[in-house]
């Protein structure tokens, strides 16, 4: 890839270290800047990053995804603003993707689309997230994708990022409310889905509820 732009990729993680490098490397070709916000990590997690290239930004304990990525950005210079899971390993490299998306105008928000078989983690929640956006005029498959990229602009016009879960969805609203224009790019990322197991059930209660919050809140912000 040309240089196109100074790119900031945060990675918050939490016990990542099996996955970490791998993620970590696979960035570094396109990346200025790589971030990680630990959340609390009891394995390696920090250790490893910052023997990397990554700069590291502790945190005590795990306050929610939205606060960890608000945090990252408190340090990340990047025109282009890259978020990125931990646990994607070598399918991190598919994350150039997006920068050029955005890079080349033809999206001021791009978020990936994940074609992964097996992951029945995102069923109910993900299409009443889909039905969600797509009310208010963002239409993708997967909005509740955490892997996406913003130009500066786009992004300083959404902030505060919402807390929580609700991050990535309150984040599409956001976009709409801005009229931005959003563009889902097919990736062949992989992840570590959570499935139908009591530890992703929970995580997908606690989703739902977040998303709930940052939409009830948002509602209290009037469109500017």
């Amino acid at each position: 890839m040309t240089e196109i732009a100074y790119v900031s990729v945060i990675i918050p993680a939490r016990n990542e270290a099996e996955n970490l490098a791998p993620t970590i490397a696979s960035v570094e070709p396109w990346a200025g800047q790589i971030i990680v916000v630990d959340d609390g990590s009891q394995d390696q997690t920090p250790a490893i990053a910052e023997g990397l290239s990554a700069e590291v930004m502790q945190r005590r304990t795990d306050p929610g995804k939205g606060q960890s990525l608000a945090y990252g950005l408190t340090r990340a210079r990047g025109d282009i603003v890259v978020f990125l899971d931990a646990d994607l390993r070598h399918s991190a490299k598919e994350g150039v993707k997006l920068v050029e998306c955005v890079a080349a105008g033809r999206a001021d928000l791009a978020i990936a689309r994940i074609d992964q078989v097996g992951d029945p983690g995102w069923g109910l929640l993900s299409q009443a997230s889909r039905r969600l956006v797509a009310w208010h005029g963002v239409h993708v498959s997967q909005p509740l994708c955490g892997q996406r990229a913003l130009s500066r602009v786009a992004l300083e016009k959404i902030l505060p990022l919402a807390r929580g879960w609700g991050v990535e969805v309150a984040m599409l609203v956001q976009a709409a409310r801005q009229r931005l224009v959003v563009e889902e790019v097919p990736t062949s990322m992989y992840h570590s889905g959570t499935g139908r197991s009591a530890r992703g059930a929970l995580h997908r209660a606690r989703q739902g509820l977040d998303i709930a919050v940052a939409l009830s809140n948002m509602m209290l912000v009037p469109w500017r």
